[in-house]
């Protein structure tokens, strides 16, 4: 295996470069020095393999939150909670209809479920 090479100034890894038949290795705080030997690396790492997209991309169509939609009366919704702008204002949520989509927004913490 072949060594690495370092600066003898500032300890960080010298980046190689050819020029007249001559390696080189550079530092970015502008020292140089001759090299004889390049670095050969025959390592590779494993990509290791993703798994699922995510939380937020997983719904469960059984289950829904009381919710009468305005566009088609369905009674279920999938609930998103975003939050207070400010710490003196109720909750944010967001109601979106299982069945068509419609999107509603409630601020003041109530429903309309029966």
């Amino acid at each position: 295996m072949k060594k690495m090479h370092f600066c003898k100034d500032c300890d960080k890894l010298l980046k190689l470069e050819e020029k007249d038949g001559k390696l080189y290795a550079l530092c970015s705080c502008g020292s140089n020095q001759i090299v004889e030997e390049q670095i050969v690396t025959s390592e590779r790492q494993e990509r290791k393999p993703r798994i699922g997209r995510g939380i937020a991309q997983q719904e469960n169509s059984l289950d829904g939150f009381p919710h009468i939609c305005s566009k088609c009366g369905y009674d279920k919704a999938d609930i998103t909670d975003l939050g207070a702008p400010y710490g003196d204002e109720s909750n944010i949520y967001l109601l979106k209809c299982k069945k068509c989509g419609h999107t509603e927004r409630q601020t003041d913490g109530t429903s309309n479920s029966r």
